[in-house]
């Protein structure tokens, strides 16, 4: 009796271990609210911002006369700038749980920004390995990854401001209800 009593025990208390185990993820990601998806999206605003300007950099070397190696610095900088977006948009991702439709909007928008952007950033890289002398075709590719980190900036910046003031109501509605 005594051990049924006690393994009864130990099985409750690996019941509780392992349901706090499964619930404390869900309850982390239920902890985050909409302004922290806000602040999300104002890093990979800044993330965005910061392609966009090397983009824009390297498509004015269609202008002047920089050597191959620098072209392929720039685009080392490029794809380092589309890793770190790529990061961002895993923890978007991550937070859809708790974000605003408005916001799952625009993390919707992401990910094939960025798959366009890895698309004319490998034709930029082999244009450089094979040191291309057509120089419109690179010069297309140049634009078009301009084009694509300007898009990606853009939808940041304004959805980063509409998320902001959506995130900010809903927390003061949250507040009028359980005060």
């Amino acid at each position: 009796m005594k051990r049924d009593v006690a393994a009864q025990r130990i099985l409750s208390a690996m019941i509780v271990v392992l349901s706090c185990l499964i619930l404390v993820p869900s309850l982390n990601a239920a902890g985050q609210d909409p302004l922290q998806v806000a602040r999300l999206l104002s890093q990979a605003r800044q993330e965005a911002i910061r392609l966009r300007e090397d983009t824009n950099q390297m498509r004015d070397f269609a202008l002047i006369d920089v050597t191959w190696e620098t072209h392929g610095v720039y685009a080392d900088m490029i794809r380092d700038d589309i890793r770190a977006m790529q990061q961002k948009a895993e923890l978007l991702d991550e937070s859809r749980g708790c974000s605003l439709e408005s916001q799952k909007s625009v993390i919707d928008q992401i990910d094939p920004l960025i798959n366009e952007l890895v698309a004319t950033t490998n034709e930029v890289y082999e244009a450089i390995g094979q040191r291309t002398s057509d120089r419109v075709r690179y010069t297309g590719y140049l634009e078009a990854n301009y084009d694509h980190a300007e898009r990606l900036a853009r939808l940041l910046s304004d959805s980063f401001r509409r998320s902001l003031i959506a995130s900010k109501k809903h927390k003061g509605n949250s507040k009028l209800m359980f005060h």
